[in-house]
């Protein structure tokens, strides 16, 4: 019984460290972290037939690359 009691702790504490190292590898994972300055922008009245512009900046403040698939007006 000593001897089924031992291995099953051993059983249990290699199940403990292979679980912490899966949430530590998961936590330490590169990610991208996408940040726009300011979300929006009040353009004021545009009179139509008038050019209206403005400049949204944004970075990527992670540590992994960030893609844009796709950019529409809305």
């Amino acid at each position: 019984m000593k001897q089924f009691t031992t291995t099953a702790a051993a059983v249990l504490g290699a199940l403990v460290v292979i679980a912490a190292v899966a949430v530590a590898a998961d936590e330490a994972a590169p990610t991208p972290l996408f940040r726009v300055e300011q979300e929006m922008i009040d353009l004021g009245d545009v009179t139509a037939g008038s050019e209206a512009v403005a400049v949204f900046r944004f970075h990527n403040a992670g540590d992994a690359d960030v893609h844009i698939i796709r950019a529409k007006p809305s």
